[in-house]
């Protein structure tokens, strides 16, 4: 495993950055392996950079009624802001710290502390820790995580024939059995203040 970006420890990436360093501690999160991996989302380019993933990213759930907005600035930050209409909620967080963890199999996983996770029931969205109780399942490598106050993010390319900018997409984890998943897209290069 290898992180780009987060918290304590200096770790060299000469792979990924060009003779680059990246600060890391280890997340808190939890993975079960549940299965061997199958692989079966589009891979995402190869050599990514924490710059690749600024600006504001946008994902709507339940028929659009619940617009959800991150905002990834290059310094490890991040700011959510959620609206539903049918619900009456607006939410806007605090700057919280983003970081990416670069998995052996391609696929990185974008880690947000604190993130709400607004794609499930209110009561999930309401959480102030941010997260889920709700086992999540990355649908790309086939392994269960526990994401009790942050959300998981898995980092992919589109679909064959799909143009989407910077040809990633931010997908969130399948909730215990469900069949829905979500993703983010870039909307704007630039991170929303």
């Amino acid at each position: 495993m290898r992180v780009i970006s987060r918290g304590m420890s200096l770790v060299c990436l000469a792979v990924l950055t060009m003779n680059g360093c990246a600060l890391y501690t280890p997340p808190t999160v939890s993975s079960i392996d549940t299965a061997a991996p199958t692989l079966s989302c589009p891979s995402p380019q190869p050599g990514l950079l924490p710059g690749d993933f600024a600006g504001t990213w946008m994902a709507t759930y339940w028929g659009g009624t619940v617009v959800d907005t991150i905002s990834l600035r290059p310094d490890g930050t991040y700011k959510q802001v959620v609206d539903s209409v049918s619900e009456g909620l607006h939410y806007e967080s605090p700057w919280r710290e983003w970081w990416v963890e670069v998995r052996e199999s391609g696929y990185p996983r974008l880690h947000l502390a604190g993130m709400r996770r607004c794609d499930e029931l209110l009561e999930t969205c309401l959480r102030t820790q941010g997260g889920t109780d709700s086992q999540a399942f990355d649908y790309c490598e086939n392994l269960s995580l526990a994401m009790p106050d942050s959300v998981i993010l898995v980092v992919t390319g589109p679909q064959p024939g799909d143009r989407v900018p910077r040809e990633l997409l931010l997908r969130q984890t399948r909730i215990a059995g469900s069949e829905w998943s979500y993703y983010f897209s870039l909307v704007s290069d630039v991170p929303s203040e």
